[in-house]
């Protein structure tokens, strides 16, 4: 047992529930050929440096940078058709319960839209920050990959998938628009965009050549935001200190650039905490039953022995 074969059966098992949804629905799908064939083409070229560095030119740390970089691709390519589908469920929405937990806790979006509305500047910067989920992914994977502890990458990408799993339910039994549709404010242009992609969904209308994000809540940045925080709780202090600082910011801004509720942050937190009780499981059945390392030991002793012997 080790973090790349569950993963593995984690992928394979979110594609047959993908595969098995679609076929036995009654959903207009509109898809792309050439599109997935690109993608399976720049998959298929990252399998090959993988099986490079694991059968020819053993490096472990090269490795598992590529068959992590595959693995994410290719989660996040069957993870968010599953949250499309998910979203296809009928379920009333339910904003009117979020704003009035948002008033509950003291929050007014109103006055928070009005103030960003008279400072843009400020506005373009958590725009920035809010943006900067897909650059911080990239950092993790190269720092871990390269420099950090190799595990410490394995158990990023196992939280990530972890994460999104609860994400994805939670967020269809509470389906909503965000506060800019419900209170009638122009959303940013990509909220938008977003919003009338899930009303699509609800028309049963599943366009597989779309990428939005549609969980209102809970509120997934906010999740990955804390397991970026995870990630480094034991590397340098000032880098740790720049994620600190950096992710708070994140988590703000999803309440103005993310459309999010200020509930829906609660509900992201919650994710985290579960997501971090269940990768201790996985980490402890892994340590007891399999190996940290992301080849089997015998394997790694054969390629070594292998080397040497082409190395005489």
């Amino acid at each position: 047992m080790t973090y790349v074969k569950i993963q593995g059966v984690l992928i394979f098992l979110l594609f047959l529930i993908d595969s098995i949804w679609i076929i036995s629905s009654s959903l207009e799908v509109i898809y792309n050929t050439s599109l997935y064939i690109k993608y399976m083409g720049v998959t298929a070229f990252l399998y090959l440096v993988y099986l490079f560095y694991t059968k020819i030119r053993y490096d472990a740390r090269i490795g598992l940078l590529f068959i992590t970089t595959i693995y994410l691709i290719i989660f996040t390519a069957v993870a968010l058709p599953l949250s499309y589908l998910a979203y296809t469920i009928p379920n009333p929405l339910m904003d009117s319960t979020l704003i009035t937990a948002d008033v509950h806790l003291g929050f007014n979006f109103p006055a928070l839209h009005t103030w960003f509305l008279h400072h843009d500047h400020w506005n373009i910067f958590f725009n920035i920050i809010y943006n900067s989920m897909i650059f911080q992914i990239i950092f993790i994977f190269l720092y871990f990959g390269f420099f950090g502890e190799e595990i410490y990458l394995q158990r990023f990408l196992m939280l990530f998938m972890i994460s999104i799993l609860p994400t994805i339910l939670l967020g269809c039994y509470y389906p909503a628009v965000g506060p800019h549709i419900w209170l009638h404010y122009p959303p940013p242009d990509f909220l938008g965009k977003a919003i009338n992609f899930l009303l699509q969904l609800r028309k049963g209308v599943l366009d597989l050549t779309q990428g939005h994000g549609i969980i209102e809540f809970p509120s997934f940045h906010t999740t990955l935001a804390l397991i970026f925080l995870y990630s480094f709780r034991n590397e340098n202090k000032f880098l740790f200190l720049f994620f600190i600082i950096l992710n708070l910011l994140m988590v703000f801004s999803t309440l103005i650039q993310g459309g999010h509720y200020l509930i829906d942050i609660l509900g992201g937190l919650y994710i985290f905490l579960l997501t971090l009780a269940i990768e201790k499981v996985v980490y402890l059945s892994v340590m007891k039953y399999g190996t940290l390392d992301f080849l089997p030991s015998r394997q790694i002793l054969f390629l070594k022995k292998v080397r040497g012997l082409s190395d005489v």
